[in-house]
């Protein structure tokens, strides 16, 4: 018999359909099976079948339903027992569809923790038992099976989230993503969907959107049910924006959240060979040595055994595997950015170096970082690496290279390759063997180790010393020729290939692998693959065409590139929906030696920086400049190739196109962070370190080429001069500004920051520089810089709001779409939201800084959720505005962003909160404290001389730390924060303890 519940009820016997009788004898029988194999009472049955008023006959209505029951099974009718006080109905376990799927679903979830490929098969077996809702139209009929169709959504939820763990563990977060999105739509409040969600959008690129989706969720917590997320939660969200908790001592907790380490390793396609007593050894080193470096030839197959080697051990380092591929890597400066990309910390331009926000972010954690191919970068490598090993006591480093990377500690693993037949062995079990025979069978599947082959075979083996890549690579001509014929041709072209006797013999066995490939290559696949080599971090099918496809359309290129992977030349990678075709380092080697030789490097290399030049230059120059969430993520993709191209022109000593890549993308250097990577750049160019240049020096090198002009505008947004230094500053801007165009935007730039430099430090009026800012606001719209236009009219309206004109400020704003901007750059949002609490609109300022939320860059969020507790207390939502300012303090010391503009933020969020209460004694501490107005952010300076002016002075301000001492500010935070937290305590027991202002009592 089989009856199954999930759907429509259904009975088979003998494979032909059931019918139990009417809904009511419908609703008999799926009572019974629900507890097949237990008595249900004849009372039992009664009250499920009328629960309020039964009727007088009831016990006979039932039996009659019972008889029905009997004479629809048929041959099967004695399962249904009677027995003294009700009825039995006998079923095998397997036999009923819920008790498959349970069994299916919990064996799935054992093998969660141990092998997340079985688990899913084992969960997809149990979810495929769902025809749709359970019970359907007979839940409703009776308490007990509505219970039981709770009990089974509720079984089936958790199987799917179980399902979406184990396709997260083996790196299928996209199909994740759109399984879970229908789930958190029908059940918002379902945490760990969310949190796997959150982690998969994360895993698929989509980060900002997993933030966005956090704060939304936190947000209607608060609003719906007055709660915040749970632990396991926010551990994802603190995850997900590059911070930990906090933990001390030896039985500090770590995170419960479901581990999706192995989703951020590569996912190998094919099968590995010969390597079980390198897997095991390795695996046994991860437990107890620190650092562990594969050392080995190119094409050895270190990468692969690396990443079988951390899929391993991925349930040993709870906090995480992450893998970073060097390759595309060509500066050294640019080994910690690499490394703290692949970990995902949110790098902030205060936060220190890279290094220690990396060090900070990764604290106790338990994980392990795959560093590959290292062999170009040892010394940087060598040097990061040890640093994060001394800071970070519970991480674990596992590297590649061709050499070892030298320092104290390092456990060494010489990768051979892999094992060869002797010579006349006809024999099939050696690893190389079976390597070449499985990738012969991929592009022929009729091919087999045969008597006939096997000599063929073992010779093509031993002639390229067992290396995997080589093997790979001989094993596609398999497709047309066969082992014999491939063996000769092998044996007579490899001595030809071999040139340069400083190369170890391994190197040339490799290159004669690479080099008969690429012999069989036709004239334009050989130009092709040769001009690939300029390449770094991969290409686009355009970009191919415009560098290396000469006259070609992009159709004949993209045949001529698809052949090229179908030889193993060529790899193909999507990044957000758009391939991406690279090359493997060793065959990048070969292939850039063979450009050289044809005496096309230098033309290669030309078109490669015009082809980049004109990607960058191709976005409009104000998007360049403020596009943090738009321009700049489009252009993160090609950095590596931006930095190949200003190699280029250094090495050509051509300064001024250098500088035009250098500072063409403002908004990618500060969205990415790469503050220490631009430092590098311009050290290049200027050939001195800028830190080590005066400010005078600064400026002057800033004047020429004019594109370096852009440089001044990133040390304002950096640094927080002194009124000496930026009245210095203006004076050596007016003199160079005078060389450039009037009606450029960069002049425009220029001159709008001369004038708000000499608002500050000159005394200039304001409406006069109003005046001339709108004016140069209009030549901006008139030259379609819409962003920088809308970059100045927000910077009149802080001018204005500085003066405290905030009706002005909020017209100002109202002249350009600032929601339309934010998909561009989130300060405009600020300074509104900013307006529109001073002008006491406070559910817009609410409004407008929840989609601010959505915009802003993770370093930024300390700040933001200051604002929206100063827009709360403003509408008079206290209790929330307090849960805020607790977040914002979370948040500002998990992130360590230690910049005066973060602390600033702080006490002017719990100075205004104070003062909205009522206790000025306390808001005049924490207002004062902030310091100088002009060292803050400026749309929260506005509030801050506002509410400044509303606190008074402090009664003690010789007892206020220095603005400069960033630790005694911090220490006054956590004191006040403490106290009020205290009264706060008190004032629940004692509703009269604190006042608003207007002398209503301030706890509801």
């Amino acid at each position: 018999m089989d009856v199954r519940f999930l759907g429509g009820l259904e009975v088979r016997s003998g494979g032909a359909p059931v019918s139990p009788g009417g809904p009511q004898a419908k609703v008999v029988f799926a009572l019974l099976a629900s507890q097949a194999g237990r008595t249900l009472a004849t009372s039992q049955l009664i009250d499920e079948l009328w629960p309020t008023d039964p009727p007088r006959a009831a016990v006979g209505t039932l039996h009659t339903h019972v008889a029905t029951i009997r004479r629809a099974l048929g041959g099967e009718r004695r399962r249904l027992r009677t027995r003294d006080r009700g009825y039995l109905l006998d079923l095998e376990a397997d036999e009923l569809d819920t008790t498959r799927f349970t069994r299916l679903a919990q064996e799935g979830r054992a093998l969660l923790r141990s092998d997340a490929a079985a688990a899913e098969a084992r969960l997809e077996a149990a979810l495929s038992e769902w025809r749709g809702e359970p019970l359907v139209g007979l839940a409703e009929r009776a308490p007990r099976l509505q219970a039981e169709a709770t009990r089974l959504r509720e079984l089936r939820l958790g199987a799917i989230e179980d399902l979406a763990q184990a396709r997260l563990e083996v790196g299928q977060a996209a199909r994740v993503v759109a399984e879970l999105e229908s789930v958190v739509a029908d059940e918002p409040f379902r945490e760990r969907a969310l949190a796997l969600l959150l982690q998969a959008l994360a895993a698929a690129g989509r980060q900002p959107e997993a933030l966005a989706r956090y704060d939304d969720h936190r947000r209607r917590l608060g609003e719906e049910l007055g709660v915040d997320p749970s632990t396991e939660l926010q551990r994802v969200h603190l995850e997900l924006i590059g911070a930990t908790p906090r933990t001390s001592g030896e039985g500090a907790a770590r995170r419960d959240v479901p581990n999706t380490g192995a989703g951020r390793l590569p996912s190998p396609v094919t099968r590995l060979f010969g390597r079980d007593s390198d897997l095991d050894a390795l695996t046994g080193l991860l437990g107890h040595e620190r650092l562990v470096t594969i050392v080995g030839v190119g094409g050895g197959g270190k990468t692969r055994l690396a990443v079988e080697v951390a899929q391993r051990a991925v349930e040993a380092f709870p906090d995480g595997v992450h893998f970073v591929d060097l390759a595309p890597i060509r500066d050294e400066g640019s080994v910690p950015r690499a490394v703290a990309d692949a970990l995902g910390v949110a790098v902030v331009a205060y936060g220190g170096s890279v290094q220690e926000q990396t060090v900070r972010t990764i604290g106790d954690r338990r994980m392990l970082v795959v560093l590959d191919n290292c062999e170009h970068l040892l010394g940087a490598c060598a040097d990061h690496v040890l640093g994060l090993l001394e800071d970070c006591p519970d991480l674990t480093v596992l590297a590649t290279s061709r050499e070892p990377l030298g320092v104290e500690g390092e456990r060494r693993w010489r990768l051979d390759p892999l094992a060869l037949p002797e010579e006349g062995d006809v024999s099939d079990e050696a690893a190389s063997i079976r390597l070449l025979a499985d990738r012969a069978q991929a592009v022929c599947q009729d091919f087999r180790v045969t008597e006939a082959n096997r000599a063929a075979l073992v010779a093509i083996c031993r002639q390229l010393d067992g290396l995997p890549l080589a093997l790979e690579l001989i094993a596609a001509r398999l497709e047309h020729l066969s082992p014999k014929e491939v063996a000769e041709r092998l044996a007579a072209h490899r001595g030809g290939l071999v040139r340069g006797q400083r190369r170890v013999p391994r190197h040339r066995t490799l290159e004669a692998a690479i080099g008969w490939s690429y012999d069989l290559l036709s004239d334009t696949e050989q130009t092709l693959l040769r001009h690939l080599s300029v390449f770094v971090g991969g290409a686009t099918l355009e970009a191919v065409a415009a560098v290396a496809g000469g006259e070609r359309e992009d159709i004949e290129v993209l045949e001529l590139v698809g052949s090229l992977v179908r030889r193993s030349l060529v790899t193909v990678t999507e990044v957000e929906g758009t391939s991406r075709y690279g090359l493997l380092e060793t065959v990048r080697e070969f292939a850039s030696e063979r450009l050289r030789d044809a005496g096309d490097q230098d033309a290669a290399r030309l078109a490669h920086r015009g082809h980049y030049l004109d990607v960058l230059e191709a976005v409009p120059w104000d998007q360049r400049m403020f596009s943090l969430h738009h321009a700049a993520p489009r252009l993160e993709v090609e950095f590596g190739n931006l930095r190949a191209a200003f190699d280029t022109s250094i090495a050509r000593d051509e300064r001024d196109v250098a500088a035009r890549l250098a500072i063409g993308s403002p908004a990618l250097v500060i969205s990415s962070q790469r503050w220490d990577e631009l430092d590098g750049w311009l050290t290049e160019l200027w050939g001195v370190r800028p830190a080590e240049l005066s400010l005078p020096e600064r400026v002057s090198r800033a004047m020429y080429p004019e594109h370096l002009l852009h440089q001044f505008w990133l040390e304002v947004w950096r640094i927080p001069w002194s009124a000496d230094e930026l009245r210095e500053a203006v004076t050596l801007l007016r003199a160079g500004a005078e060389r450039l165009p009037g009606s450029s935007p960069v002049r425009i730039h220029i001159d709008h920051m001369i004038d708000l430099g000499a608002l500050l430090v000159e005394g200039v009026e304001l409406d006069d520089v109003l005046g001339r800012h709108r004016d140069r606001a209009q030549a901006a719209r008139d030259v379609d810089a819409s962003l920088l236009r809308a970059a100045m009219l927000e910077e009149i309206a802080v001018a204005q709001l500085f003066a405290g004109r905030y009706a002005d400020a909020l017209a100002t704003l109202q002249e350009f779409p600032v929601f339309e901007v934010a998909v561009h750059f989130d300060k405009p949002l600020v300074t509104l939201a900013a307006a529109q609490h001073l002008t006491g609109d406070h559910d817009g300022a609410i409004r407008t800084v929840h989609r601010n939320l959505e915009a802003a860059h993770p370093g930024a969020r300390s700040l933001i959720h200051c604002f929206l507790a100063i827009a709360m207390a403003g509408a008079g939502d206290r209790d929330v505005a307090r849960d805020l300012l607790r977040r914002g303090r979370q948040e500002y010391d998990l992130l360590h962003w230690r910049h005066p503009r973060s602390t600033n933020g702080l006490l002017i969020a719990f100075g205004t909160c104070a003062v909205l209460e009522g206790r000025k004694d306390v808001a005049a501490r924490l207002l004062a404290a902030a310091g100088s107005p002009s060292g803050g952010y400026a749309p929260l300076t506005a509030i801050h001389l506002h509410y400044a002016a509303l606190a008074g002075s402090p009664q003690n301000p010789e007892a206020l730390p220095d603005p400069a001492d960033t630790e005694g500010l911090e220490r006054l935070i956590s004191d006040e924060f403490l106290r009020w937290t205290r009264e706060r305590s008190s004032a629940a027991a004692s509703p009269e303890t604190l006042a608003e202002p207007d002398g209503r009592s301030s706890v509801r």
